[in-house]
């Protein structure tokens, strides 16, 4: 599995980030890269969609029914990101739902 560092840029000290500047100098990169890509890929549907479409893409959940193909693939393409964030992170006692992301 990928950790932070891989996605560090080259040229930028692979040292362990402090404070919360440090992490975002990290992970927003990574973010904005994924979601160039996921908007890229389906812009036509986000576009066209309501507001909401996306959230349950992201969380590969919805309240009611089921996500239709294209949230399922933006799922799949978020959920290994969001792996490699909490892993790197070390984020830990997650609530049931967040879980269920990992």
């Amino acid at each position: 599995m990928k950790t932070l560092d891989h996605f560090i840029p080259e040229g930028v000290k692979k040292e362990r980030p402090e404070g919360i500047t440090g992490i975002t100098r990290i992970i927003r990169p990574l973010i904005k890269k994924t979601v160039n890509e996921i908007f890229m890929s389906y812009k036509l549907n986000l576009l066209t969609e309501l507001i909401d479409y996306i959230i349950p893409a992201v969380w590969g959940a919805k309240k009611n029914g089921e996500l239709d193909a294209i949230q399922k693939e933006i799922c799949r393409q978020i959920i290994p990101i969001m792996k490699t964030l909490f892993d790197s992170l070390r984020v830990k006692d997650l609530s049931a739902p967040r879980r269920s992301m990992r």
